[in-house]
This record gives C-alpha cells, sequence and structure tokens, in this order.
C-alpha cells in the first residue's frame, strides 16, 4: 500500500529544525511565526482566537487528514468529503492536559470500513508527525534571555 518511496515526503532527516516562536500583541493574544514567517494567532485566555490546546487538536486533526487524502489519492479513492474531529479529554494527572484524545475520520470515499481503518492506522502508525509527537514525547528543555 505505502512504499518506501512515498514516504519520503513525510519523511525528515535528523538535520531538520523545525521552528516557530510567539510574540506577545496585548493582554491574552500572541502572534505565532514559524521558520518561513507564516502566522496565526492564538489566544491563552479569553479572546477572539483559537487557544494553543486547541492549535494541538487542530494540527492532529489537519495532519492526519492530510495523510489519509494522501492514501486515499494513491489508492484512486474519489472523494467530495474528508473529515477529521478531533476531541482532547482534560485530565490533571499528573499535571493539567489532554490526557486522551480521539479522532474520528469521516468521507464518502468508495472504500470498505476496514480498508479506511488500515489507512488511518498507517496514518497514525507511521505519517503523522504530530501524533508521533503525541505518541513519543520529546524531550523538553526550556532556557531562559533577558532581552535588553
Amino acid at each position: 500500500m505505502l512504499t518506501q518511496s512515498s514516504l519520503l515526503q513525510f519523511s525528515r532527516t535528523a538535520a531538520d529544525v523545525y521552528k516557530a516562536s510567539a510574540h506577545h500583541i496585548m493582554g491574552c493574544e500572541w502572534l505565532t511565526v514559524n521558520k518561513e514567517g507564516k502566522g496565526a494567532v492564538m489566544s491563552t485566555g479569553p479572546g477572539s482566537a483559537p487557544s494553543p490546546p486547541d492549535f494541538l487538536l487542530m494540527s492532529l486533526g489537519a495532519c492526519t487528514g492530510y495523510g489519509v487524502k494522501f492514501l486515499l489519492d494513491k489508492q484512486a479513492k474519489k472523494f467530495t468529503k474528508l473529515d477529521v474531529d478531533v476531541e482532547g479529554e482534560w485530565t490533571n494527572e499528573p499535571e493539567r492536559r489532554f490526557g486522551n484524545i480521539k479522532l474520528l475520520v469521516k468521507t464518502d470515499a468508495d472504500i470498505e470500513e476496514s480498508k479506511l481503518k488500515a489507512i488511518v492506522k498507517m496514518v497514525e502508525d507511521k505519517m503523522c508527525p504530530v501524533g508521533l509527537t503525541l505518541k513519543y514525547p520529546p524531550k523538553i528543555v526550556a532556557e531562559v534571555k533577558i532581552a535588553k
């Protein structure tokens, strides 16, 4: 189903470094920008934009959806609808975070449910870097610098 060459566009080398920054705008609003300068506003409190946890769930949905679309396209499966609903369940153990995350992939593609499940499993296990980062969390190291 998925060849090594088709995985190339999903693979990254150890030298690949993604960068992003968050710049305080005002109140609880933040401008977040990636290394290419593409940005989005998010809110860490009551505000007009999605929150960081919202962006995490939205990122997982888009990443999963892209992988599913890629595999449906590779199998020449036509569709007009492909949605990924994502739910995060809060927990306070060991600290406030998502304890469980549920994905629901919905499509009108002409495909058997068992084959769609296999596609979603392939995306979960090999293709979606957002989901794989959540499944195998990285070590996070924080540094500080006083800006003058």
